[in-house]
This record gives C-alpha cells, structure tokens and sequence, in this order.
C-alpha cells in the first residue's frame, strides 16, 4: 500500500523481467471519485529485440472506439475482426452502447491501438 486516507487508497505493484522494470498503481477513491479505478503504469523498457504491448479486457461493448487526434477526434469501428491499428495521440475511449459506463486511456504519447484497445509501447 503506498496511500491509505480517508479519500483514497493506492496500491502499487512492481515487476521486473528481462532487464524491464514495470511499476503499477492501482488506486481507488471515496465517493463520485471511486465510480473508477485507476490505473497508472511506468515502464522501464529495456529489453532488445522485442516491442510491448498492453490489451485491456473490456466488459464495455460498442461498435465504434473514439479516438484523439491533434485535430479533433475521430470514430472507428471497434469490433472488426480484421481492424488494423488506429493512430491516437493522447486518448481512446470505448464506452459502452448503452452509455452508462467505459473505458479511457490516456497516455502521454502518440500511439496505435487495435480493436481490441491494445496499445504498442511507443
């Protein structure tokens, strides 16, 4: 546990392998703030020869991800089997059809997901 309050508590989770260091922070909040999880990674790349990837299982269902781009954002289908990869730069959102709930991921850098919100390290 590295936080433990009244408002919020956080739990963080380091791996290492292959000369890689990933720290997870899972952190969850009292009141409107705790109708989330969140989740903050920091990763150490330094394994040779091999690209990261990171898939998120969504319960979220939609035909179409939002996607950002410097200029606006954009649309695509989700569900697609043959989906290739989608530029974003700072966000992707899935929310479900029926509206009442999601997923977002926000990231520092400019990347490609695929229907599946998997996102290539950078």
């Amino acid at each position: 546990m590295v936080e433990r309050g009244p408002v919020r508590v956080a739990l963080e989770v380091t791996r290492q392998t292959e000369n890689s260091k990933f720290v997870q922070t899972i952190r969850l909040s009292a009141g409107d703030a705790g109708n989330r999880v969140e989740f903050g990674n920091a990763i150490d790349w330094r394994t040779l020869a091999a690209n990261l990837k990171v898939a998120f299982p969504l319960s979220a269902a939609n035909e179409d991800a939002t996607y950002n781009w410097d200029v606006g954002t954009i649309e695509r289908p989700n569900a697609q089997e043959r989906q290739f990869e989608v530029a974003s730069h700072r966000w992707i959102d899935l929310t479900d059809k029926s509206g009442s709930f999601g997923a977002t991921i926000l990231t520092e850098y400019k990347n490609g997901s695929d229907s599946r919100m998997t996102i290539p390290s950078a």
